[in-house]
């Protein structure tokens, strides 16, 4: 079963990149992190490392480039002068916003044959 969810999520990846190039919209990578913003603005990057499951130096660099992209933005901590938190721009959430039908409607294309039974079926063959 971990084979066939590995390749699920591989083909829905696939799917959902070439869709949003496709349409002209960020790329996955990019929505992952502008959706993680905006599920917990203000945040800091520490706070996107641990629920992206990244390292503190992947965030930091994503963030970098959404920041370079115009999609976000770093203010100062209200309450910490050595930290920074990040909201997204006006651009951003646009761009997050354009881009989430399109890649919902490659994921659900990418994993339709993907069903409960076949999961079943995954599982039963790995025993």
């Amino acid at each position: 079963m971990f084979i066939s969810l590995v390749r699920a999520e591989t083909a829905a990846w696939r799917s959902a990149e070439a869709a949003l190039r496709q349409a002209g919209q960020i790329l996955p990578g990019m929505f992952d992190l502008l959706r993680e913003i905006s599920n917990n603005e203000p945040c800091r990057v520490q706070d996107l490392a641990t629920t992206m499951l990244i390292t503190v130096g992947g965030a930091s660099q994503a963030v970098d480039r959404a920041v370079r992209d115009g999609y976000a933005e770093r203010r100062p901590h209200p309450t910490d002068r050595r930290s920074q938190t990040i909201v997204l721009s006006p651009a951003g959430r646009l761009a997050l916003q354009e881009a989430e039908p399109v890649l919902a409607a490659a994921v659900r294309e990418a994993v339709a044959f993907y069903t409960p039974g076949s999961a079943s079926r995954s599982a039963e063959a790995t025993r």
